[in-house]
């Protein structure tokens, strides 16, 4: 593992989070707002509590053992890593007979697929999102 210097801001991940698990409870106060992605098992919706959040679900057909391994390993890695150039994560929700299991991140507010397609990015834009891209890379590579 690298060890970080105030010279090149290259977090470590030698300090491994624990994963927060969440409970029924707590899902009940996340408030959901509007859908803001998907993916191949699983949509993004807006969420809130005490701030604006985003709450990745499996879908009902993804709702199997391996699509629910893969949550949990994408959980997992994206716990270990403290970039801010990489989205974080809150928690896990294992699902119950109402709700599908799901990860609780940060809300990016800027879907960059959707300002590709709209080519509603200045060139000043476009460079710092693939700076930003690069800076997180190097930081997944270097760990």
């Amino acid at each position: 593992r690298t060890k970080t210097s105030p010279k090149n801001k290259i977090h470590s991940i030698e300090d491994k989070k624990t994963m927060k698990i969440l409970d029924e409870e707590y899902m009940a106060t996340i408030e959901k707002g509007d859908q803001i992605g998907n993916g191949t098992c699983g949509t993004v919706s807006k969420v809130f509590i005490k701030q604006e959040r985003a709450l990745k679900e499996l879908n009902k057909e993804c709702n199997n053992y391996d699509d629910l391994r893969h949550l949990v390993n994408e959980y997992e890695t994206m716990n270990i890593l403290n970039h801010p150039s990489i989205l974080k994560v809150y928690g896990i929700f294992f699902g119950n007979e109402e709700e599908p299991p799901s990860i609780l991140l940060d809300y990016c507010p800027t879907n960059l697929e959707n300002e590709i397609i709209k080519k509603s990015l200045s060139k000043v834009q476009k460079v710092c999102f693939i700076y930003q891209i690069a800076n997180g890379m190097k930081y997944i590579h270097l760990n």
